[in-house]
């Protein structure tokens, strides 16, 4: 389909989070070619992140901003470098990026959303 970069199917979850290019592929259509291939579903408001985190230099302060982050409420997916970078998949119903920046000092860290 025009439009879509990547589908990725979770068999555990039966989500399908589809990437986009462009606005010529929307939120209708991708659902049209799904419910085709004999998927039933919903959009979900789902929105990606990324923070500048503070004075991580090594595996276990990674991992106690990781857990910091999957804490809040909303949160899909998080994945922390030791460059210093958070990048969070959220439901944008459930929590925005101010609350994970607020979620890192709990482990911590200070961040900042990146850009």
């Amino acid at each position: 389909m025009r439009g879509v970069v990547k589908v990725v199917l979770n068999t555990r979850t039966d989500e399908v989070i589809v990437t986009r290019s462009t606005p010529a592929a929307t939120n209708r259509k991708i659902l049209a070619v799904l419910q085709r291939m004999g998927f039933r579903g919903k959009v979900l408001p789902i929105e990606r992140t990324t923070l500048r985190v503070c004075g991580l230099d090594g595996e276990g302060k990674c991992e106690r901003v990781r857990a910091s982050l999957q804490r809040v409420s909303g949160t899909r997916h998080v994945r922390v470098t030791l460059a210093g970078r958070a990048a969070v998949t959220y439901d944008s119903r459930r929590t925005a990026p101010a609350a994970l920046v607020v979620a890192v000092p709990r482990a911590g860290f200070e961040a900042a959303v990146d850009g």
